[in-house]
């Protein structure tokens, strides 16, 4: 703590308006909530003068404290009311606290630094993808997911692939729709259609699994089109084709009005599917 205090403990706040920023610490646990949005605004308008009192409470020892300042300050390197000095001794005291072995830490840190993290962060955290420890593996999928770091990728695709922890499986195909990377479209598709013959050699049957992937593939967006369509009159399970329907009407290109179309006519597909077709189709046409 003390080489944070040292770094920071510059500051022209008067003692009044510094007693005022500590007295609003306290309220930060509640930043979650709408009134935080108050004392987000509060903190934002006091600016340099309150980075020091948020500093000295980076380990206060009240955990919903501790996160709400964590959060504000990420909300501080977001709206660069930090200099670079400042912005990497916060970024690398979170990663230290991720790393410090509290079995509670990667639950606190990964969200903050999931929405701040920098590649400095992603070159200490993308080591933990392969370790032994599941909570920092979980950490580690989700921050690398929000910074983007394409040099992740391959080792999340393994992950989303051949893990037999399903969970590890789900937060990394919401990271590989972070990154947006091309790479991941297959592996997402054999996720979304969980069910296939081909994809039950890789990734179990699991629900989740597939909303996550669907999520994925929409954020991709239009490179993902050609290879779904491919695959999209190989679906096995009717829920997939669902999900996949909707896939395609949110990327809203015109090239697969065919596809669709095509499956409208299928005597065998439910009321339900027919609808969402159906829907997809005018939602595509209208884009067009």
């Amino acid at each position: 703590m003390s080489f944070i205090r040292k770094v920071f403990s510059h500051s022209d706040s008067s003692k009044p308006l510094q007693d005022e920023i500590e007295s609003k610490i306290r309220d930060l646990m509640f930043i979650d909530v709408p009134a935080g949005k108050e004392t987000i605004a509060y903190f934002l308008n006091v600016g340099e003068p309150a980075i020091p009192v948020l500093m000295a409470n980076l380990l206060n020892e009240k955990t919903a404290i501790r996160m709400g300042v964590w959060r504000m300050l990420g909300i501080f390197v977001k709206q660069k009311k930090l200099n670079e000095a400042q912005k990497r001794e916060f970024m690398d005291f979170l990663v230290d606290e991720l790393l410090s072995g509290d079995e509670w830490r990667p639950i606190e840190v990964a969200p903050v630094l999931h929405d701040v993290g920098d590649e400095t962060v992603a070159e200490r955290v993308r080591p933990l993808l392969t370790g032994e420890n599941r909570s920092l593996k979980i950490a580690a999928i989700k921050i690398l997911g929000g910074i983007g770091d394409v040099e992740a990728v391959d080792e999340l695709i393994t992950l989303l692939m051949k893990d037999p922890d399903g969970y590890i499986s789900q937060v990394c195909a919401i990271a590989l729709g972070e990154i947006g990377d091309e790479r991941a479209i297959l592996p997402l598709i054999d996720a979304l259609d969980s069910h296939s013959s081909d994809a039950k050699k890789t990734v179990a049957l699991d629900l989740d699994l597939s909303n996550n992937a669907f999520h994925a593939l929409i954020r991709i967006g239009e490179p993902a089109l050609d290879p779904l369509l491919a695959r999209f009159g190989t679906f096995y399970e009717e829920y997939t084709r669902r999900i996949a329907c909707f896939v395609l009407g949110e990327i809203g290109d015109d090239r697969a009005i065919g596809p669709l179309e095509a499956l409208l006519k299928k005597p065998e597909i439910s009321n339900r599917t027919r609808e969402i077709i159906e829907d997809r189709l005018i939602k595509i046409k209208r884009r067009a």
